[in-house]
């Protein structure tokens, strides 16, 4: 099932969220979207509530897929 960041950090015992040290907003993406380009230093980390993001990179023309990262995990 799937979860919200709340939610998983009260299941894995991190506790209430509200005392961690982050800004934290909801990002809503479109199939398509991009969550960052090979090269860019990354200062986010998304916890992915539901769908599917797919890393990859395209090598000589040919796309390379590297993972699959599901709903409640994080990924950056």
């Amino acid at each position: 099932t799937n979860m919200n960041l709340k939610e998983y950090c009260f299941l894995n015992g991190i506790g209430d969220i509200t005392q961690i040290p982050l800004f934290v907003k909801s990002v809503f993406l479109e199939k398509g979207d991009m969550v960052t380009t090979l090269g860019t230093v990354e200062g986010k980390l998304y916890f992915i509530n539901s769908g599917l993001v797919e890393a990859y990179m395209v090598k000589e023309s040919v796309e390379n897929i590297i993972d699959f990262i599901v709903p409640n995990t994080f990924c950056s």
